[in-house]
Order: structure tokens, then sequence, then C-alpha cells
């Protein structure tokens, strides 16, 4: 019997259907053996299951993790929740904001005095997730917001993920993907030890499959809008006269 067929055995009796794994996989959701939290509708967790995702991309290839990171490739950025690393220097050595890249931040600060950056070089632990609270930005905007940011240490980064005070919907209804999420626990705590690292494998790739999914409607948008804008103007799309 080949691994993944041992994986669809122990899923069945678990009550889940198959499809259901098979079509929807959010990329910071738990479920992962290695997530050292609980899973639920809350940011908070999501935030700080990504971070173990973080880890493990760096430990894996920490060049090709960190411009993932920057780009948010591989499901590393939702909306308004993205991944932050700071070399051993202070350099951000990735963050989706080009201006902050290549940078020493150490001396970065919010209106309060918070020298955030300073603090999580100094108190960042491998294998431990801490968090702290400042005020900064969201992407594109020059408006400071509350943020709380939850980092660790990754090799030698410190890499961090970070929450508005107004993301935090944990007390709102479960969303699909949240569901999802924590079904994707469930079975992980019910898979047998000898099976762990397939399954991982499995719900990783499941996870690439979204992002490229993700990648390829955002791409088409934004052509669909080319085409919207070139109408607009009355122009052909196509180019001839």
């Amino acid at each position: 019997m080949s691994r993944l067929m041992q994986i669809l055995v122990v899923l069945l009796p678990l009550g889940v259907m198959c499809s259901l794994a098979f079509h929807a996989a959010p990329a910071q959701a738990c479920g992962f053996g290695e997530a050292p939290v609980d899973c639920g509708a809350s940011v908070e967790n999501e935030a700080k299951y990504m971070l173990t995702r973080v880890v493990a991309a760096v430990k894996q290839n920490k060049a090709q993790a960190l411009t993932d990171f920057s780009q948010g490739n591989a499901g590393f950025r939702s909306i308004d929740s993205y991944v932050f690393c700071v070399g051993p220097t202070g350099i951000m050595t990735a963050h989706p904001s080009p201006m902050l890249r290549g940078q020493d931040v150490r001396e970065l600060h919010d209106e309060s005095g918070n020298y955030f950056i300073a603090t999580m070089l100094k108190t960042a632990e491998a294998d431990k997730v801490k968090q702290i609270r400042y005020m900064f930005p969201r992407l594109g905007s020059t408006i400071s917001t509350a943020k709380t940011t939850f980092y660790t240490r990754a090799d030698d980064q410190v890499c961090a993920v970070g929450v508005y005070d107004q993301d935090d919907a944990s007390t709102a209804p479960l969303s699909t993907d949240a569901q999802l999420a924590q079904l994707r626990q469930r079975l992980t705590a019910g898979m047998p030890a000898n099976l762990s690292a397939d399954w991982t494998a499995f719900q990783q790739a499941l996870d690439t499959q979204k992002a490229t999914q993700k990648a390829a409607l955002s791409k088409a948008r934004e052509q669909l809008h080319a085409v919207d804008a070139v109408l607009a103007g009355g122009a052909d799309p196509t180019g001839s006269h």
C-alpha cells in the first residue's frame, strides 16, 4: 500500500471527505505536525502558525525563503499580515516594502519611542514565539495603527508576523478557512507517527497548489483591469487600426 493510500485510510475513519482536503488548504492554516498552537478563527493563531512555516522554510533554504517572504510567495502573505525578517546586524532581510529591505532598522521606532526592532533582536529565541505591541502603518498607508507582532528566531534571522488590532476577529463566526484549519489540526492529531512526514509533505503540496492558483487569479484580474482601462479610453485592446 502506498504512503498516500495509508494516509487516506487514516482520514476516512475520522469522517473526512477527501474532496474537502484536496480542494482547500489555507496557506497559513493550522494543522502541520509541528504547529505549536491551537487552531481557530483567531487571526492571532494563524499568525503564530505562520511562524512555524517560516522557520521550516528558513531551515530548508534561507535565501529562497527570504525572497518568498518579501514577495508573498507560497502563501506567506494575507490581506494585512506579512512576514518580515531582520538579520544579525539589524538589516531588514525580508519585507514586502522595498523601502525597508536592505536597510538597518535597529533604530526604527514608533511615536511612543518604542524601539521594537531592537527589542525583538535582543529577546528572540529559537523554538519560542514572543510578542510585542507597537504602532506601525499598514502597507500602502502612512497612518500608524496598533499592531501586535509575533516573532521568533530562525537560524540567524529574527522573523515575525504581525496582526493589526482590528484584524483579530476571534469572536466572529468561523470562516471556511478557519473550519478547514481546525479540521487539519484534528487530522494531524490522529495521524500515526510513521505517516507524519508524508502527511506534512501532503499538506505543503496543497498549500503550494493554492498559492499558485491565487497567483494565477491575481494575474488574470490584472489583465482584465488592463483591458477594461483600454476599452474605457476608447482604444482597440488588440492594437489593430
